[in-house]
This record gives C-alpha cells, sequence and structure tokens, in this order.
C-alpha cells in the first residue's frame, strides 16, 4: 500500500525530486502536474 509523509512547505523541484528518488518512486512530472 502506498505511504504518505508530511513534508515541509514545498518551494522548489529540487525538494522535490530528492524526496522521489530517496523513496525510489516515479519521477514522472505526470506524477504530481496532472
Amino acid at each position: 500500500m502506498p505511504q504518505v509523509f508530511k513534508v515541509n512547505q514545498v518551494d522548489n523541484m529540487g525538494f522535490c525530486i530528492t524526496c522521489h528518488a530517496e523513496r525510489g518512486v516515479s519521477r514522472d512530472c505526470s506524477v504530481c502536474h496532472y
């Protein structure tokens, strides 16, 4: 089952890309920007 993680204020894409890479999830833009 997918897990949701609480994060701090997201103010740049670098934070998001790093988070996705660390968790081994998709970094495809359409995952978040649909």
